[in-house]
Order: structure tokens, then C-alpha cells, then sequence
């Protein structure tokens, strides 16, 4: 793996697997659509350059700015709002299982590490995020006087489907959402 420096918004890792990664299953809420099925498709898409982050309140407005620049630079700008928020809702989603919500800026220690892919594909944009937790998102009724717990609803709304599998042989999971126009 080599890292790439990325203007103050992370460090991007480009990752050479030849087939590294497998999945072990998926915890789709819905139908996957077929490019997204596949051990090959799934790993080659995570063999592509991505956005290393520290799990900390502040990956979340560097993910969202990593993700509208990407799709800024390939014109894909009418999907750029819904992309930018469901990465939000993922990434907050992670740092939130990885404690790093919890951890104020400055605080000693390790911190988790948060990756993120964005995928231009011929149907949409797909959205990949890791973390190091093996909990596994669940979509949430909140009440109406909820202050939380509406993310995976509002990533529900704006994507044609959405997931989560896990690595064999790697700690936690990766999240994936595809947005279609």
C-alpha cells in the first residue's frame, strides 16, 4: 500500500490486493444489483484508491468534501448533494462505532482508522466505507421527538440499495450504498 498525499482531507491509500480481500456475506436490506455481486467485484472495487481517515468527528466533513470533489472532477455533479449526504450518514455511522465520537481532539492514544471509496459506476455512484467494528448497521423507527437514529432511514430514501459484508480475515466490515440518478 502507498499513501498519496490528498490537500488536507486525509491521506489516500492506493491498495494493490490481487485478490486479497474476500467477502464473507452480505446483510443486504434489499436486492443487490448484479455488478455489485461477487467476491471478485467487491474486492477489485476495494483494490481502487481510497481516503484513509482517523476515526474522529472531523472525517466526517473531510469525507464529504473527498467524495463532492471526486464527482466534481468526473462531472457528475447532479448526484453530488445525495452523495454527500449518505456519506456523511456512513462515515458519521462510523466513527460513532469506532468511539471516536466519544473522544475529544487532542485525547492520547490510538485511534480506529475509517477508509473510503467512491466508485463511479455506469449505473450510479457506489459508496464503500470501512471500519474496524463488527457491529453491522440497522435501521432505526425513532420517535418524533428523537434527536438521532434517522441516518440509515435518510440513506435509505437516497439510494437504489445498500449494505454491509464483512472481510475474511480482517477485523469489522464495510458499509456500501449505491446512488443512482
Amino acid at each position: 500500500m502507498r499513501a498519496v498525499s490528498c490537500g488536507g482531507t486525509g491521506t489516500v491509500r492506493v491498495a494493490v490486493l490481487a485478490g486479497a480481500h474476500r467477502v464473507t456475506g452480505s446483510s443486504a436490506p434489499v436486492p443487490v444489483l448484479p455488478p455489485l455481486t461477487g467476491d471478485h467485484a467487491l474486492a477489485d472495487r476495494l483494490a481502487r484508491p481510497h481516503l484513509e481517515m482517523t476515526a474522529w468527528p472531523g472525517a466526517v466533513p473531510c469525507a464529504r468534501h473527498h467524495a463532492r470533489q471526486l464527482l466534481w472532477d468526473a462531472g457528475v455533479k447532479e448526484l453530488i448533494e445525495p452523495v454527500e449526504l449518505m456519506v456523511s450518514e456512513i462515515v458519521t455511522n462510523a466513527v460513532r462505532v469506532s468511539g471516536g465520537l466519544n473522544m475529544p481532539a487532542g485525547t492520547a492514544g490510538t485511534r480506529e482508522v475509517i477508509r473510503l471509496w467512491v466508485s463511479i459506476e455506469p449505473r450510479g455512484v457506489l459508496v464503500l466505507v470501512q471500519d474496524a467494528s463488527p457491529l453491522r448497521p440497522r435501521r432505526q423507527e425513532p420517535g418524533p421527538d428523537s434527536g438521532s437514529g434517522r441516518g440509515l432511514l435518510l440513506v435509505d430514501t437516497l439510494t437504489a440499495a445498500w449494505g454491509s459484508f464483512e472481510l475474511a480475515g480482517e477485523p469489522g466490515k464495510v458499509v456500501w450504498a449505491l446512488c443512482q440518478s
